[in-house]
């Protein structure tokens, strides 16, 4: 399989010329170009076979905008991430304190990149429901009845999330927060509601690492804008392009 990736972030590639660029693919087609657009965070279009993904290369080519084919087989896979009972973020690294209370330092000298921010994640939410239903009663044969029926519904749901990629082992440490729990950070205990405080941890690592080391959620609120990520996907989407520029180019 095969991505299409930009050359930048800020690279601006309209809804129109998405869908004048597709018609250079085969699998690709008008209707996919809302949810191309929406989740545009260094990933064109992946998991294309590679004649797709240079049609659509071309196509994008012939609108001015360049972009670069690569074999996802080099794509970086982020390690799988330990989840600390704690965490406090200070401009000397990040302090990490695991379920038994062991607390690692780890120091800014070994942060190769830290993402965070506020995200829409689509999940099956449970949903209560009057409906009819029917159903056997003793002596009295099988009737129509109002009952209370759980379905689960996806949904998008708020998160926030905060990860660190380091060169130590276990290389990736991630906190999620979500309408159904806490974030430990800084000596504090934070809710989705605490946007405030949130953003002050992405502020201090936005104050601590350069900007390409750190994802657009950190950045958008280094520069005062409310921001969310519109999906999971996007989120994790834009690490894996920051990675693989990182590795391929080095620092800018």
């Amino acid at each position: 399989m095969y991505a299409v990736v930009q050359t930048s972030l800020d690279q601006p590639i309209t809804r129109e010329v998405l869908e004048a660029a597709v018609m250079s693919t085969q699998t690709l087609s008008k209707p996919d170009c809302a949810r191309l657009q929406r989740e545009l965070f260094g990933f064109v279009a992946e998991k294309l076979s590679q004649e797709d993904a240079l049609g659509l290369q071309a196509g994008l080519r012939a609108q001015g905008i360049e972009t670069e084919v690569i074999d996802e087989a080099n794509l970086p896979k982020p390690p799988t991430p330990r989840r600390p009972h704690s965490i406090a973020v200070t401009t000397d690294g990040v302090t990490v304190t695991d379920s038994t209370g062991q607390v690692t330092l780890v120091p800014t000298s070994t942060l190769v990149f830290a993402a965070g921010g506020h995200l829409q994640h689509l999940a099956n939410v449970p949903e209560r429901k009057m409906e009819w239903v029917r159903k056997y009663i003793p002596r009295g044969g099988i009737h129509n009845v109002v009952e209370i029926v759980t379905e689960n519904e996806l949904k998008n749901v708020p998160e926030f999330r905060i990860e660190f990629y380091v060169t130590q082992d276990p290389f990736r440490f991630q906190c999620i927060l979500d309408e159904k729990t806490v974030l430990r950070a800084n000596d504090q205990i934070l809710k989705l509601r605490d946007r405030d405080q949130l953003d002050d941890l992405l502020l201090t690592l936005a104050n601590t690492l350069p900007p390409d080391q750190t994802n657009l959620g950190i950045k958008k609120v280094a520069a005062g804008e409310d921001f969310v990520y519109p999906s999971l996907h996007a989120f994790e989407e834009e690490i894996i392009w920051s990675l693989y520029r990182m590795a391929n180019e080095g620092p800018s």
